[in-house]
């Protein structure tokens, strides 16, 4: 037998269960041997084997189930709950509870579907939450530097144009701090003399500040180059000047 029938609970506040033990097992018997139809094919002895019952316990359970009963709280069929047919009998109210069955099984099924639907949303939030997280860790972690930049276009500078227009790679240009021992050596070589290395040094630092390049050594070597020296017999030094000076300074050239 693969019938299945939901009890409900309100069959405890039913006049049947203030019947016998007999009459109420009977009663349930039945209920498990229905078909979709409410009928339950079987013989008075059949039915005893499968509740159990002995059979003049069944025929007593029988005939009160045919009968009447005033204090049913279903009035239809005089609250008879079972009528004879060929081959057994019928559940008179079990397509009532059929229906009542089919919306509580379709209630349930909602529930189940919109709590699966909820739970997996929940794991596609947290999937995404956990790939937003991980691409975020890892642009931070690859992002360069504002000092990773600054070497990075320091380092694009190794090539220069030369007079014919070709392109010729020169060495990378050194970082190297420009110490005070450095600048002494430099104040004192014949090449620089008449120009005043620490303020060039500042103008140099200053113009690198503002087009966020390096002021390497290699940069103010060519920087002072390009300085104009003094007048020999000349009373006092003068301020060097920038060879045709234009109001700014090429990056190219430096």
């Amino acid at each position: 037998m693969s019938n299945y029938v939901k009890l409900f609970g309100s069959i405890v506040a039913s006049t049947i269960w203030e019947e016998d033990n007999e009459t109420r097992i009977v009663w349930i018997t039945m209920l498990a041997m229905a078909n979709m139809h409410g009928e339950v094919e079987a013989s008075i002895p059949g039915l005893a084997k499968f509740s159990k019952v002995p059979i003049p316990a069944t025929e007593a359970a029988l005939a009160k189930l045919l009968a009447p009963d005033p204090y049913s709280r279903s009035k239809e069929n005089e609250g008879r709950r079972i009528e004879e047919i060929d081959g057994g009998w019928v559940i008179l109210n079990h397509g009532k509870y059929r229906d009542k069955e089919s919306k509580s099984n379709q209630r349930e099924q909602d529930r189940i579907r919109a709590k699966r639907y909820r739970d997996r949303k929940a794991g596609d939030d947290s999937r995404h939450a956990n790939v937003t997280d991980s691409s975020r860790s890892v642009t931070l972690r690859h992002a360069p530097s504002r000092h990773t930049e600054a070497e990075a276009e320091a380092d694009s500078e190794k090539e220069i144009k030369t007079g014919a227009g070709s392109v010729v790679e020169t060495p990378p240009a050194s970082k190297p701090q420009i110490e005070s021992d450095w600048l002494l050596e430099l104040g004192a070589d014949p090449a620089y003399i008449g120009i005043d290395v620490g303020i060039q040094l500042a103008k140099m630092k200053r113009w690198c500040l503002e087009h966020r390049k390096q002021p390497t050594r290699r940069r103010f070597i060519n920087w002072l180059n390009r300085c104009d020296r003094p007048l020999s017999g000349a009373s006092t030094p003068s301020q060097p000047t920038r060879k045709h000076f234009s109001g700014r300074i090429d990056p190219t050239t430096i």
